[in-house]
């Protein structure tokens, strides 16, 4: 699997004719996380660079998504990759909904640390 960060990520789907909305500087707090067939999964509270992980390996950046569809409970964790475009305050996804729980985004990946709480807006505007 590929290792990206956002600005990996930002360059290779940005540039040239690609989507560009109001806010095309990447996924932010704050910002509404739709999956390709439409649904609204929820609202980008926290983001984890995948290069702060605890084990000193280079991870793939996460958003921690807080649900606002009713069947999800928890936090989803989704992973950068799966981000087709950033677009005015939408984040959207390049599966749909069925594929969202059976790839185990509601799992906090492993190399999070226990007590972290993310990228804070503040610190993330910067």
């Amino acid at each position: 699997m590929e290792s990206r960060s956002f600005g990996t990520w930002l360059r290779k789907t940005l540039g040239g004719a690609a989507h560009r909305g109001k806010h095309a500087s990447g996924p932010r707090v704050g910002m509404h996380v739709t999956t390709l067939d439409g649904t609204v999964l929820g609202t980008v509270s926290m983001l984890w660079p995948g290069s702060d992980a605890t084990d000193h390996v280079k991870h793939e950046d996460t958003l921690g998504v807080l649900p606002d569809a009713k069947e999800v409970k928890a936090m989803l964790f989704v992973p950068s990759t799966a981000i087709g475009h950033v677009m005015d305050e939408n984040v959207s996804l390049t599966i749909d909904r069925a594929q969202v729980t059976a790839r185990g985004w509601q799992y906090r990946p492993k190399w999070l640390p226990a007590d972290a709480t993310g990228t804070p807006e503040s610190a993330e505007k910067s």
